[in-house]
């Protein structure tokens, strides 16, 4: 899965952008850099745009990512708002579910604009 990853600075808010096929170690990887982001940032805040990507996330995928997300003393602690499309969103709906059962604050957005909304409030 490739990706991009830059930090919104007027905005407070870390910005990831993917697209092409997503993996179970193009998460982990993701995490990576995200936490390390945000450990040097202090940034809390995570808009990620998944409206690029071309595969469905793995049942079991999900389910890790979600946990590994709130385990994580700086990722657990951020909101994270994900950008899908609607012909994807039930296919990640899972993975929203599985991550706020475990903590983490995660949601589901259709828009950037009701995205940057929620990360804002």
């Amino acid at each position: 899965m490739p990706e991009t990853v830059e930090v919104i600075e007027e905005l407070g808010v870390i910005l990831i952008t993917s697209f092409g096929k997503i993996t179970e170690h193009d998460l982990r990887l993701s995490r990576i850099t995200v936490k390390n982001i945000c450990q040097e940032s202090g940034l809390k805040k995570i808009l990620v745009d998944a409206t690029r990507q071309t595969n469905r996330l793995p049942t079991i995928a999900a389910f890790e990512h979600a946990s590994h997300l709130a385990r994580d003393d700086s990722l657990g602690t951020a909101k994270h708002a994900i950008i899908v499309l609607e012909q994807t969103r039930h296919d990640l709906y899972f993975l929203e579910t599985a991550a706020n059962n475990r903590g983490a604050n995660l949601r589901l957005f259709p828009t950037t604009e009701k995205a940057l909304s929620w990360l804002m409030g």
